[in-house]
């Protein structure tokens, strides 16, 4: 796994830069990432993972198809159409925030090496797959804790802990989306960020810039906090816990 992950920075390494070798800000690629409703989601993880109760998952954008209260199923069944439109808003997000050589550069880097092959790079070896709400959710936690905490890449044991634990929450009531165009974009937003997020980082360790790791970490827990702390949790073979 620590291969594959580094595998995949080194491979999207070169669209991080801008023309004339200016860096584009992490800031700049995560906020340009479209949200879909995953950094409720994620909120709604922490509290069912660390706040000690069940909760149901977000309302709003997400669940504006509406919602079968007695669905278990997570599936997610991907549009190729639904992806473009995901991939062109996140696109013009970043051109708005880098300028279009930016955007340009990404799409280039996107076409070449499309994203749901890089997010099965980075979650194959734990079994985790993208058809599946639960996996994606669990990969971009799995993501977004160890940039928190500076970690290095957990064990099997501990993300199949913390995929029990996302399981049952998005297989209760209200876990995920009803309707399928809103789940696959509100997937697709999860793996873009933890995608994007794995290139920040292995970049920033590569180049020794701590300061980009804080920057890194503090977007990880404004992620996912809301009041709760990943540099307080550990990773364990029974999901998240208290430290």
């Amino acid at each position: 796994m620590r291969r594959s992950i580094a595998w995949l920075a080194m491979a999207l390494l070169p669209v991080a830069v801008a023309q004339d070798g200016v860096m584009i800000g992490g800031d700049s690629m995560m906020w340009s990432v479209p949200d879909h409703g995953s950094s409720a989601l994620a909120q709604s993880v922490m509290r069912s993972t660390l706040g000690g109760r069940r909760t149901s998952a977000p309302t709003g954008s997400t669940m504006r198809g509406g919602v079968n209260r007695s669905r278990t199923d997570t599936r997610v069944r991907y549009d190729s159409t639904i992806s473009r439109e995901v991939e062109r808003e996140f696109l013009a997000g970043l051109g708005r925030r880098s300028g279009a050589a930016a955007a340009e550069r990404f799409g280039a880097h996107f076409r070449g090496r499309p994203m749901h092959g890089q997010f099965a790079i980075a979650a194959d070896p734990y079994g985790l797959r993208k058809e599946d709400l639960v996996d994606v959710t669990t990969a971009y936690f799995t993501v977004m804790w160890m940039v928190a905490n500076n970690a290095p890449v957990p064990a099997k044991p501990q993300v199949a802990g913390l995929q029990r634990q996302v399981r049952a929450l998005l297989e209760g009531p209200r876990g995920v989306p009803d309707d399928m165009a809103e789940r696959q974009r509100l997937a697709e937003s999860l793996m873009y960020k933890l995608v994007t997020m794995i290139l920040l980082r292995e970049d920033a360790q590569r180049t020794g810039n701590t300061p980009a790791l804080r920057e890194l970490a503090a977007y990880a827990q404004h992620e996912t906090g809301k009041g709760f702390d990943l540099k307080a949790s550990r990773l364990t073979a029974q999901g998240f816990v208290p430290r």
